[in-house]
């Protein structure tokens, strides 16, 4: 739950939203994404206020403008990794020769293309998560959710996921990053805006090598 909270991220922003389990973190995102309702208050993406869409144009919303990165992969085990990719783009309504180049293209860029026909069960963990990156750029949307997407792997394998997020941030993508891990976050955002019990507590700025920026 978030309480009276009134925050801004602004376009091609890599930010970390960080707190205990509980804080708020996962509860933003699902706003942001449309995901979630607000009780009271606005949310709105690109300037799009998600209040005054039905759930019909929320879908078509997030099939259009958000990619979702979850900590646990959310890979459909049945489906080879290349149609884990082109599912999110069939369901978009995208051309289907367009989509089918793209998610190749997406799995070569993330160093995975030679898994495409592989089944999730066969992967490593961080083979898993680049699929799961893929999967939520092939729409190219504006705004990249990443809920804990390190959390799930081992410190040399997140930094590598990280790496990939910090070179989506560069092409021009806002990313928005919940997190625990201070230290990593530190060294690869440029905005850490901290909660707890819902309620916004601090909002830093770094300088991408892990020390506060004044403002």
């Amino acid at each position: 739950m978030l309480d009276d909270l009134s925050l801004q991220i602004g376009e091609g922003e890599f930010t970390a939203i960080m707190g205990p389990s509980g804080s708020g973190k996962s509860t933003l995102l699902n706003l942001v994404a449309g995901l979630d309702r607000p009780t009271s208050g606005t949310v709105t993406v690109g300037g799009t206020a998600l209040a005054s869409l039905s759930e019909a144009e929320l879908a078509r919303f997030r099939r259009a403008s958000i990619g979702f990165v979850f900590q646990f992969f959310h890979l459909l085990n049945n489906l080879s990794v290349f149609d884990n990719v082109l599912i999110a783009a069939q369901l978009s309504g995208a051309q289907e020769a367009a989509s089918r180049v793209r998610a190749q293209q997406l799995l070569n860029e993330l160093g995975i293309g030679a898994k495409a026909r592989d089944y999730p069960v066969k992967l490593s963990g961080g083979e898993r998560q680049r699929v799961a990156i893929a999967r939520a750029l092939i729409n190219r949307p504006a705004v990249v959710l990443a809920d804990e997407p390190t959390g799930a792997l081992d410190s040399n394998t997140g930094e590598q996921v990280m790496e990939l997020l910090v070179a989506l941030n560069q092409r021009g993508q806002t990313i928005l990053l919940a997190s625990h891990d201070l230290q990593l976050a530190g060294r690869y955002t440029r905005r850490i805006i901290s909660l707890r019990d819902g309620k916004l507590t601090r909002d830093s700025r770094t300088d991408g090598q892990g020390q506060e920026v004044t403002q």
